[in-house]
């Protein structure tokens, strides 16, 4: 008798409990569909950075080349809500400071967004 109390108590999930957790798993995913583009395209403009950073290239240009070679590059990788607004060059001792600095709005559900703000940056020495 105890042995089949025990049985009856442990059938497993109930249907509230799966329904939960895959409307767990639906949120997630979806978070992640938006959000995960933003963070790849993020990811691929350090990478061109730090190209640029060891491009022997880049060490006798102006800012404003640097600044073309760069929009190329990004426009190459498929990253185009980025303008040459976002991108700022300054001399800093011996090197060229390129910073970028931009704001990424995603819509979620309805109303409701998810706002990414992205600051890199990287130095190119002047030789």
């Amino acid at each position: 008798m105890i042995q089949s109390n025990n049985l009856k108590r442990q059938r497993g999930a109930s249907a509230l409990g799966m329904l939960v957790i895959a409307m767990m798993v639906l949120a997630l995913g979806l978070f992640g569909l938006k959000t995960g583009t933003v963070y790849y395209e993020n990811w691929t403009l350090k990478s061109l950075l730090r190209e640029m950073q060891t491009d022997p290239k880049m060490f006798r240009e102006s800012p404003r080349k640097i600044k073309q070679s760069l929009m190329a590059r990004i426009h190459m990788n498929g990253i185009y809500h980025l303008t040459a607004q976002n991108v700022r060059i300054k001399r800093v001792d011996q090197s060229h400071l390129i910073h970028v600095k931009y704001t990424e709005s995603k819509p979620l559900v309805g109303n409701m967004k998810v706002v990414m703000d992205f600051d890199e940056s990287a130095s190119i020495p002047i030789r």
